[in-house]
């Protein structure tokens, strides 16, 4: 007769429970949680194939805005093409022929749109783009799943994760921005999965990776950091626990990760150092300087404060976008990381897994670490948020990875009832399929709302590039001398650049870090338009392309205005072209 009928004590079941999902029974059967990794990780590409489905989906839905409207959104990827045109020539990393500058961001993405170019040299250069972002969001939507199967062993919900990153407009927008920003998430996920897998056993090659994701973007350092401080945390913990020393055997770990990561970042940092004695591209410093030079004095209080503020608003975008689904998810993203370190300080936990899931979540502290270093409006890169999109999928995969583990509590927790151990197992994996598979369908829900106000965003924000800033570089490239310096205020460098076929200055200090010294003199009170005019001066500036100056100024002559009647009237759908007349020397 069965004496187990309904619940026994739940606190004496709950610590069962807590035994039973988190530590080993025997060496022969580890714990679901310890066993993260079977063999090699997940067993034969053809049993996931249905990972393929998400991947697809995305896909499409990215397609789709490369097949409304050709050009890209975001002024920043024509600055590329400047760049990519420029080094696929053989002149090397420069805007303007024959000066070495740093105005991109991620020099992989360069390399490899430069390669592309090479490779396929018919192939338009916002196909080129975008094809390449598009395959990026491709992969990394596949290996966002493989990382939550490795962690769950279901592919059910790691197939529905995978739907849900699929439908979030920050991951179909940005993947055809023309920029970097599917391009670094990858990076970031291939360094997680492959810490995951065979981290351990190749640390240099996961130090390889780990390099490669600082070179997608800066924002790549946090992971670097985070490993550094993570790895001999974890080695001390293990010579605590078996009262022994350091095992050096593991400490060679880190010494491989190391020269794997000063392989690859090495080479760059002592490039860029050379030319411009810097170990960061000129893109961070030029915009505090050019929008808000102030926030170089600011202390490290209003940092600190201004960063959390920073941190909480990141997390209410990403909450806005989908709304109950990503606040869920999140919930679950910290039952997750709060289990992990419970299993580090109390319980057994394997290297690869604490070192990956960790270091991964490092990303979810961007937010603040944007509004404590690069405090410039808007924070996240505008609509459509391109600086967050890592940070959504490392929680959606760490969220994902909390509700397989939450769920195995549950079945284990359940497991004594008079129903069953089977159907106990059953209904509660019925029960949470049904769950997220409903937030699922809420998410496309929720985007097929969203698609007219998107697809309208994405439209004019494209429109001002082909149309308003194309016409305002033909005007130049027609209108002026060959020899002519036009210098780029608050609209277009990166359009302006291509196709004016002039040499270029821009007011921003993207590519022309010898305006930091006149932007430095505005924090010992001098006038910020002063310096500007004097550094037109000193560059022998002779046009002048902006937005439409406030007022009228004796050294500015207007030429002509670019505008379209039938858009609102926002002051970047209008550009104005002007003269510049140096004034009389005093």
């Amino acid at each position: 007769m069965n004496q187990n009928k309904g619940f026994i004590n739940p606190v004496r079941s709950l610590r069962r429970t807590l035994d039973l999902v988190f530590t080993k029974e025997s060496e022969n059967c580890p714990s679901p949680w310890q066993a993260t990794v079977l063999s090699n990780g997940v067993k034969g590409f053809k049993k996931n194939w249905l990972l393929l489905i998400p991947a697809v989906v995305g896909s499409l839905l990215s397609l789709r805005y490369i097949l409304m409207v050709h050009g890209l959104p975001l002024d920043d990827a024509y600055i590329y093409q400047r760049y990519v045109v420029n080094l696929a020539a053989g002149k090397g990393f420069c805007f303007n022929p024959g000066e070495v500058s740093f105005g991109f961001t991620s020099l992989l993405w360069l390399l490899i749109l430069t390669g592309g170019r090479l490779i396929f040299p018919s192939i338009d250069y916002v196909h080129l783009a975008q094809g390449l972002g598009l395959l990026s969001g491709f992969l990394c939507l596949y290996f966002a799943q493989r990382i939550v199967l490795i962690q769950s062993r279901s592919r059910w919900l790691a197939c529905l994760i995978g739907l849900y990153l699929a439908s979030s407009p920050l991951f179909y927008l940005n993947s055809v921005s023309g920029l970097e920003t599917a391009c670094f998430t990858l990076a970031a996920l291939l360094f997680y999965y492959f810490l995951l897998l065979r981290g351990h056993e190749r640390p240099y090659l996961a130090g390889f990776l780990c390099g490669l994701a600082f070179l997608a973007r800066p924002e790549g350092l946090v992971v670097f950091v985070a490993v550094v401080i993570l790895y001999p945390l974890y080695l001390l913990r293990e010579a605590v626990r078996k009262e022994s020393s350091f095992d050096l055997r593991l400490g060679k770990g880190l010494l491989g990760f190391l020269s794997g990561y000063a392989l690859i970042v090495g080479p760059y940092l002592i490039y860029l150092w050379f030319h411009t004695g810097r170990f960061l591209p000129g893109t961070y410093l030029g915009k505090i300087l050019s929008n808000n030079p102030q926030i170089l004095l600011w202390g490290f209080g209003r940092r600190f404060f201004i960063g959390i503020w920073s941190f909480f608003l990141g997390y209410f975008n990403l909450v806005s976008f989908n709304q109950i689904g990503n606040f869920l998810l999140l919930l679950l993203c910290a039952f997750s990381l709060v289990t992990l370190l419970y299993l580090f300080l109390l319980r057994e936990v394997s290297e690869k897994s604490f070192l990956a899931r960790l270091s991964a979540a490092s990303f979810l502290l961007l937010p603040f670490a944007y509004g404590f270093k690069f405090a410039i409006h808007p924070f996240f890169g505008g609509y459509y948020h391109r600086y967050l999109l890592p940070v959504l999928i490392i929680f959606i995969i760490e969220g994902a990875i909390g509700l397989g583990w939450l769920i195995k509590l549950a079945e284990a927790y359940f497991a004594p009832m008079s129903i069953g151990a089977a159907k106990a197992k059953r209904g509660v994996r019925v029960l949470a399929t049904i769950g997220l598979g409903g937030l699922v369908f809420y998410n496309f829900a929720l985007m097929k709302g969203r698609f007219p106000y998107d697809d309208d965003i994405y439209q004019r924000v494209v429109y001002r590039n082909t149309d308003l800033r194309y016409k305002a570089a033909i005007w130049i490239k027609e209108n002026t001398p060959l020899q002519s310096r036009v210098m780029v205020g608050k609209t277009g460098l990166g359009v302006i650049g291509s196709y004016s076929d002039r040499y270029i200055l821009d007011e921003g200090a993207l590519i022309n870090p010898d305006i930091y010294p006149y932007y430095r003199a505005v924090l010992k009170g001098e006038d910020k338009w002063a310096k500007i005019v004097e550094y037109m001066t000193d560059r022998k500036v002779d046009y002048y392309v902006t937005v439409p100056a406030p007022g009228e100024y004796s050294c500015l002559q207007p030429l002509t205005l670019i505008k379209d009647p039938d858009h609102l009237p926002w002051q970047f759908d209008k550009i104005a072209i002007y003269r510049f007349i140096s004034p009389p020397s005093p």
